[in-house]
């Protein structure tokens, strides 16, 4: 435990030496009292067409979304000039501690590096339209905290904290030879390896007290770690059970790690209510899945063959992937036929242009597999759905994904139509012979909480 004060210390020192650099990235002007967008289409995260209006904007709010919005005295008017206007982008599955290969953070980078890395894919995050992420796993409470106050660029963050896995679990990522001891990702605070209903309870514990808003635990094996294959089992029911109960108690819920059907019936039947990944699932599975209202956070890019030419994988992950692909042939129809809430996510993580590339190629190559409009939604309004799944430990006051009256600030505004082209909003079909990431011209206005971030009109 000591440790991760130290940890969380170094954070503060590190980022407190940052801010006043920082501080010529925040928002281009302090928020107005009103902000008023006139000539927009507006894509509301829900309807699959555009609606020509106004959107008035009172400190962090929306507070009125049509045709006819007057314009309040005094009011700051931001002329669309016939662009579309839609949400900020939600990214359900980052990891902004993992700024490097798995296997560079866990044994080349020190903590200074990662928390120096995660700055600057958070920063990238939002300059790319994602004004909100769910992290999966990994010590980012110094981060969101300095996001927060105004003194760094990021997106609003939503913390699992460490990565809860067990003994030769997912995310044990020490070598044969380190078995008893703590590996690096244990000691900034990333992972959290336990075995038995105590330690699982207390590795919860710890991370609400840090105040993680909801949990993330392995139940299964994955196809970035060594010594798991992706089939195994993770966790018994009464240590599944434990982080459940401990997160009910905060009124919030556990995500899983999890592949295989039988792992979901297990983590469904114990209270688990986010599926990461889950590309193994079959048909009884899903229905449970529907039944339940549990949503699913699959990365689709995990299932393209492009992803075997990524050149941070090793022979033991690419065998898991090819595994996985051989065997997850009908995940995409299953999603078609019962339609589970599901989000959009995309679990890059490596060195800052790696992530650029994964995440526009996640937007583009999803987009191929369910069309423009499901994949705005998952980014949008679904998205803001598991967002409030936090209940009462939910950081953000405000409802996030939507443009309508009372929903939280958070913007675009595009040069074309996001619902006829993918790519106005960063979306490719090219991922490792992509050229180097530039910003995307065509997102032209980014605000987040009432503030403007970007501003090229």
């Amino acid at each position: 435990m000591r440790s991760i004060h130290i940890i969380l210390a170094s954070t503060a020192v590190v980022l407190t030496i940052l801010a006043p650099l920082a501080r010529a990235q925040q928002a281009e002007e302090e928020t107005p009292s009103y902000t008023l967008i006139t000539d927009v289409n507006v894509f509301d995260g829900v309807a699959d067409r555009l609606t020509p209006g106004r959107v008035l904007i009172e400190g962090n709010l929306i507070r009125a979304v049509g045709p006819n919005v007057e314009t309040p005295d005094g009011a700051v008017v931001i002329d669309g000039g016939g662009r579309t206007l839609m949400p900020g982008l939600i990214n359900c599955h980052v990891h902004l501690a993992l700024p490097d290969a798995i296997a560079n953070v866990e044994s080349k980078l020190l903590f200074a590096d990662v928390v120096l890395g995660s700055q600057l894919m958070a920063r990238g995050y939002l300059m790319d339209g994602f004004t909100t992420v769910r992290d999966a796993g990994g010590n980012v409470f110094g981060i969101k905290k300095f996001i927060d106050r105004g003194l760094l660029p990021g997106p609003r963050i939503y913390p699992s904290g460490a990565l809860i896995s067990q003994l030769g679990g997912h995310f044990d990522l020490r070598n044969l030879t380190q078995h008893k001891t703590e590996s690096h990702m244990e000691r900034i605070g990333n992972i959290a390896i336990c075995d038995g209903v105590p330690e699982v309870l207390v590795a919860a514990r710890r991370n609400f007290r840090l105040q993680a808003s909801q949990l993330k635990i392995c139940v299964g094996g994955g196809a970035a770690s060594d010594f798991d294959p992706v089939d195994t089992m993770q966790f018994t029911a009464d240590e599944i059970r434990a982080a459940v109960t401990t997160a009910n108690n905060w009124h919030t819920y556990v995500g899983a790690h999890i592949f295989t059907p039988q792992a979901m019936h297990i983590a469904a039947d114990n209270g688990v209510m986010v599926f990461d990944h889950a590309f193994l699932i079959d048909e009884d599975a899903m229905k449970k899945v529907v039944e339940k209202g549990i949503f699913l956070v699959p990365q689709m890019n995990g299932l393209s063959p492009e992803l075997l030419r990524n050149p941070i994988l090793g022979p033991v992950n690419l065998a898991k992937i090819r595994t996985v692909h051989g065997q997850a042939g009908d995940f995409v129809a299953l999603i078609k036929k019962f339609k589970p809430k599901i989000v959009f996510a995309d679990d890059a993580f490596g060195t800052e242009d790696v992530v650029f590339k994964q995440r526009r190629y996640e937007l583009g190559y999803r987009a191929s597999l369910f069309g423009n409009f499901e994949t705005l939604r998952q980014a949008t309004s679904a998205a803001g759905e598991l967002m409030a799944l936090t209940g009462p430990r939910n950081p953000y006051s405000g409802k996030l994904g939507v443009i309508e009256e009372g929903a939280l600030a958070d913007m675009l505004i595009v040069d074309g139509n996001p619902l006829d082209d993918i790519s106005v909003i960063g979306g490719t079909m090219e991922w490792f012979d992509a050229p180097p990431p530039k910003p995307i011209e065509t997102i032209r206005v980014i605000m987040k909480d009432g503030k403007i971030f970007k501003n090229t009109l």
